[in-house]
């Protein structure tokens, strides 16, 4: 793991995204105090494409989130087929929702 200086960082920014892009991580420093970290993206073994997916990687990784493990396609299916619970009463509900509509 490397550490650099901000204005080290802002005049050799492409040698140190080189230096990530070879799997090292490097700490950014302002007057020695750790406020940044720079790593490779954990979203390229996902497939990820899109800035929103590399977001989402980032706050999985970090345990804010948990991503879905199924598509949306297959939870279609799986809705699809789960039959619906009786409601008691469903049908005045309905009734008294649609109001006028009928």
């Amino acid at each position: 793991m490397k550490a650099v200086g901000i204005k080290a960082l802002k005049n050799e920014l492409s040698r140190y995204l080189h230096i990530v892009r070879g799997g090292e991580r490097v700490l950014v420093l302002d007057r020695d105090e750790v406020v940044a970290e720079i790593r490779p993206p954990s979203s390229t073994s996902r497939g990820s494409s899109t800035a929103w997916d590399a977001m989402l990687d980032a706050l999985d990784a970090e345990g804010v989130i948990r991503r879905a493990t199924t598509s949306v396609g297959s939870m279609r299916s799986v809705l699809a087929k789960a039959p619906l619970p009786a409601i008691e009463g469903g049908a005045a509900i309905a009734k008294e929702a649609r109001g006028d509509r009928r």
